[in-house]
């Protein structure tokens, strides 16, 4: 009897064991915080408004972060499939440590940040908040687990970086600059910096979802001619009179999308640059409030963050390609020369071609996507533009905000009506794609709505 207690105690002993073992490791590696999400790209958009980077790059630098944040999340949780061979050109290669204990979010962390870190001037604003982040985490958890968690993120960064590498990038930063046709109806720099165009060969990078850079088309630009009456003068004139009558309404919503990433404020003989936040940024944090307001978790949330960001950069993609394929005068140049030589626009001039309006594609875009998520009738707040001092604005849905986004650009003066229409459709045809390509790999049409 007592040799049979004493085998019993030992197996009893070994059990426990086992399920301690096994209990800590689900615990460490299935339960993310998705705060860490939002604090990380709260410290991105810093960075890149540091940096100075331009909407189309700002874009390309966000999808990339957060495409590593969800790979490291379907691998915690295998109801989350790999963006790998959904995405262009992308598959991910094994990852070792897995079958031994490691942290979801120290994964996230180095990962998101390892991406940001090569792709950003200041990598220091985000390496800030890992470093306090992982100080909290390891009074938490082994070293033995911290350390392996890095080195899966390390790698789940290293080849998000290697699928970065060959998405044209570095070769457009070798191509030649634009050089204006000087043929009537055509851009030409615009005021106060008659600057060169930016990002002209946007168009010939590698999109993420869509199938060709060029998927979707713009409708035919309105044929150029200068006489009162024309659909050209009468487009031009309506941007004129919007601003010339402007409203206090209309006032706040141009100021409040602006998102001029380097803002000219002209005082006296001196020229300075304000930075603020991208269009691409604002919409990255609206996704993020959409999130935070629904209470999702890591695993949500880095899907939504990763596929918006995702549609963001291939919208900037399509849009660009056709900017400079179709290359139509700004407004300001129009009424400068054929209506009011003194008139000036609310909004600074962006550098580059009119038709279609970026932000227009990227609202219709990211707001597609977001509803997709969260639905028709989503009411929230976004205060996206505190920190620039522009205050807060209330939306009762994605596509309300984005409608707004779009005819911000008419108020502003920068936009003919058009650009802004057309912009709105082809942004929300690319959203309407990029759901398409993840419609059977994953949706999350019921993962808001179980909240």
């Amino acid at each position: 009897m007592k040799s049979s207690y004493v085998a019993y105690s030992v197996i009893s002993l070994l059990l426990l064991l086992l399920s301690s073992c096994g209990s800590k490791q689900a615990a460490l590696v299935g339960k993310g915080d998705a705060n860490y999400l939002y604090t990380l790209n709260d410290r991105l958009h810093e960075t890149i408004i540091h940096d100075g980077f331009p909407p189309p790059v700002a874009s390309r630098i966000s999808a990339y972060a957060n495409l590593a944040a969800y790979e490291v999340v379907c691998l915690a949780d295998t109801s989350y499939k790999s963006f790998s061979s959904v995405y262009n050109n992308f598959n991910m290669p094994n990852i070792k440590g897995l079958n031994e204990a490691w942290d979801i979010n120290v994964g996230v962390l180095v990962a998101f940040n390892k991406v940001s870190g090569k792709l950003t001037f200041r990598p220091y604003i985000v390496q800030q908040y890992i470093d306090s982040a992982l100080i909290t985490l390891q009074t938490q958890l082994d070293r033995e687990v911290v350390e392996n968690s890095k080195k899966i993120g390390e790698q789940i960064g290293a080849a998000v970086l290697a699928y970065s590498a060959t998405d044209q990038y570095k070769e457009t930063r070798n191509m030649p600059g634009f050089s204006p046709s000087g043929k009537l109806g055509s851009w030409e720099p615009t005021p106060p910096k008659y600057i060169d165009a930016i990002e002209p060969h946007w168009g010939k990078m590698r999109p993420m979802l869509l199938t060709a850079a060029n998927q979707f088309k713009c409708a035919e630009r309105i044929p150029f001619d200068t006489l009162p009456g024309s659909p050209m003068y009468q487009a031009a004139l309506e941007v004129y009179n919007m601003v010339k009558d402007t409203t206090p309404e209309y006032k706040a919503i141009a100021i409040f999308w602006d998102c001029n990433p380097q803002k000219t404020n002209i005082k006296g003989h001196l020229m300075i640059t304000v930075r603020q936040l991208t269009p691409g940024g604002h919409w990255v944090n609206i996704a993020s409030t959409a999130c935070e307001n629904k209470k999702l978790g890591l695993e949500e949330s880095s899907f939504v963050m990763a596929l918006v960001s995702s549609t963001i950069y291939d919208a900037f993609i399509n849009c660009w390609h056709e900017k400079f394929l179709t290359d139509v005068i700004r407004p300001e140049t129009y009424i400068n020369r054929y209506i009011d030589p003194a008139w000036n626009p609310l909004l600074e001039t962006p550098v580059f071609p009119e038709h279609p309006s970026g932000h227009s594609v990227v609202s219709g875009a990211a707001s597609t996507v977001l509803e997709h998520f969260f639905g028709t009738n989503f009411t929230f707040t976004d205060s996206t533009e505190v920190t620039f001092g522009n205050g807060i604005r209330h939306y009762t849905s994605f596509k309300q905000a984005a409608d707004e986004a779009a005819m911000s650009r008419l108020y502003g003066g920068i936009h003919f009506r058009l650009a802004c229409d057309d912009g709105l459709f082809m942004g929300r045809n690319i959203g309407k794609h990029a759901l398409s390509k993840i419609g059977t790999h994953r949706s999350l049409t019921t993962a808001t709505s179980q909240k």
